[in-house]
């Protein structure tokens, strides 16, 4: 299926379907990964520069976009401009470091999804809610879900 027709899909899904369907943008996205030391992590994040972040380590997660204070991280997410940082313990002291480079874009067979996750009382200092991509794939005429991409912190308008 075609972003155009799921897009005129869209406008009557709550009459036709029941539920509203989310909003797709056309986009593009690159994905690098590789496995690393806790170092190298840190040297992903400080060659990213991150704006927004939040990291979970085993007794607490804290929202900061700075190098993690401690080494007992298990996962994390940082983001500046169109580029996010996914970092998540695999063992030991080995983590898998994703990196996702999304951009809007006018053709493509990729297309995203925005998602804000409510944040708990303890988190609001950044904002609201946690804004999250979540990237599809054209495949066989069905839009696969591939990738969710942290995009930073939002506040709302009460």
């Amino acid at each position: 299926m075609g972003i155009e027709l799921y897009q005129n899909m869209t406008s009557d899904s709550i009459k036709e379907l029941g539920v509203k369907l989310p909003t797709l943008h056309s986009g593009n996205l690159n994905i690098e990964s590789f496995q690393g030391d806790f170092t190298s992590v840190e040297q992903a994040i400080s060659l990213l520069q991150p704006t927004d972040g939040w990291v979970m380590y085993r007794d607490k997660i804290e929202i900061s976009a700075n190098l993690p204070r401690r080494k007992d991280v298990i996962e994390a997410e940082y983001h500046k401009d169109e580029i996010s940082l996914k970092v998540q313990l695999l063992h030991g002291n080995v983590y898998q470091v994703t990196r996702l480079h999304g951009a809007p874009s006018t053709n493509g067979s990729l297309c995203f999804s925005e998602q804000k996750v409510l944040l708990r009382n303890q988190l609001l200092t950044e904002g609201d809610f946690a804004l999250y991509r979540l990237w599809y794939e054209s495949v066989n005429c069905r839009w696969q879900p591939i990738a969710q991409q942290f995009v930073g912190f939002i506040k709302e308008a009460n």
